[in-house]
């Protein structure tokens, strides 16, 4: 499990880190980065989101990555590397109307989530 709720900012070097540890770890089944402010230039994260193949909970909550991480997301739900998600927290991200109308599409499909936070968007 990767954790970070300190509040503090995720620098480029820092996101580019948390990216490759995400495409490189297939046994990853938690990630939280609640409250480290990421902003809208952590893309990267959303993309390598779509490597992991054992994630079960995914909080980015606070992150204020925007739209980019509703469709990241939304992608990674429709894939089989989604399908073991169970717990997802979006709660102040900025998803915006674009990134919540693809998250939205993503989870019609999606059978094993139990526990969605969308918050403050």
């Amino acid at each position: 499990m990767f954790r970070d709720e300190n509040g503090s900012a995720l620098t480029s070097v820092g996101r580019k880190g948390l990216a490759a540890l995400l495409k490189d770890n297939p046994t990853l089944e938690a990630l939280h980065v609640g409250g480290a402010t990421v902003g809208p230039d952590g893309a990267e994260l959303g993309d390598a989101l779509r490597s992991t193949r054992s994630l079960q909970e995914l909080s980015l909550c606070g992150t204020k990555i925007g739209p980019s991480i509703g469709i990241a997301v939304g992608r990674l739900l429709r894939s089989s590397n989604g399908e073991r998600l169970t717990s997802l927290n979006l709660a102040d991200t900025l998803l915006g109307k674009e990134g919540m109308c693809m998250l939205s599409a993503a989870l019609r499909g999606h059978k094993s989530l139990a526990d969605l936070d969308v918050s403050y968007n």
